[in-house]
């Protein structure tokens, strides 16, 4: 299905991203520490704001408060929602990051609509710099500057450890999942904890420059304002944060890694690649990128009830 893939990247109408260069060089410089492997996190700071029901499931709205004091004052607030089996208690609790461009929670309520069913609660994220914590002036999802895709990396993978952590002493089994960019970021999150976590990911790349530099979304990325050698330095700089560079997590047996043999967007030898350095399983689905949300949607949710049984 690599040619839906195809016809999504030529026809879909998209805007260039980092219009407006590098922008603050102090955010450039402030990536993740590896030692935060062996740092304890704090809970999230959630405070819970409304809850219902929506057919079998028991959905809970939040706000969190960030705990990346770096962050734009308009960001460090966002929402997050909570969504499990309306009887019963959970198996357990998945933390789901958002994919590029991935604002709001229907998409992610969709993929993972099976894990609710098979008994595992899920906690989805809305994206720093996404939604209600764009930037003041952000058109939409669209990053304006490097620095504003730095510090949205950054602080995701640190309210991902909040989130875990605020998890841990609630349910019996935690971990963290992603789609895309955020199984990349799922699979940052899973190593920067000091303990095993449950870790799922589908269509996961090794670093963003596999995409915006080795896949078609080049044509997505804003050259003249990046300056002179500025795209090569862009692409040294995505390379920087690859999976491959961090150890596996603390017990890659409750890892779940799902590739798209089909994909024309993040090419699938990269969920080999994770595999192969974590020694964890990996399953194939015989789909592309925008095809297994299309057709497979339940794979994730598939995957994340595998990984909490």
């Amino acid at each position: 299905m690599r040619w839906i893939d195809d016809t999504y990247v030529r026809l879909w109408p998209r805007r260039p991203v980092f219009e407006e260069g590098w922008g603050d060089a102090l955010t450039l410089e402030r990536g993740l520490d590896p030692s935060l492997r062996e740092v304890e996190p704090e809970p999230a700071a959630i405070r819970w704001t409304r809850s219902r029901t929506h057919g079998r499931a028991k959905v809970t709205e939040g706000l969190l408060t960030s705990p990346d004091a770096e962050l734009p004052a308009e960001s460090r607030v966002g929402r997050v929602l909570r969504v499990e089996p309306r009887d019963g208690a959970p198996r357990g609790l998945v933390v789901a990051l958002a994919a590029w461009g991935d604002e709001g929670f229907d998409t992610r309520r969709r993929l993972l609509s099976r894990a609710i069913a098979g008994g595992v609660g899920t906690l989805l994220l809305e994206n720093p710099l996404y939604g209600t914590r764009r930037r003041v002036g952000q058109d939409g999802p669209r990053l304006r500057t490097v620095g504003d895709f730095v510090a949205m990396g950054r602080a995701t993978v640190l309210e991902a450890r909040a989130l875990m952590a605020w998890a841990r002493p609630r349910y019996e089994r935690v971990g963290v999942a992603g789609f895309s960019m955020g199984a990349q970021m799922a699979a940052i999150s899973a190593v920067l904890v000091p303990w095993p976590v449950r870790v799922i990911l589908v269509a996961s790349a090794l670093s963003p420059a596999r995409v915006f530099f080795d896949g078609p979304l080049v044509a997505d990325v804003e050259r003249a304002p990046l300056g002179a050698g500025g795209f090569d330095r862009l692409r040294g700089l995505m390379q920087q944060l690859s999976v491959l560079d961090l150890p596996p997590p603390h017990d890659p047996r409750l890892a779940r890694i799902v590739g798209t043999r089909g994909d024309g967007i993040v090419p699938p030898e990269d969920s080999e690649a994770i595999a192969r350095h974590w020694g964890a399983p990996l399953r194939w689905i015989d789909d592309g990128h925008v095809s297994s949300v299309l057709r497979r949607p339940h794979a994730m949710g598939q995957a994340v009830c595998d990984a909490f049984a």
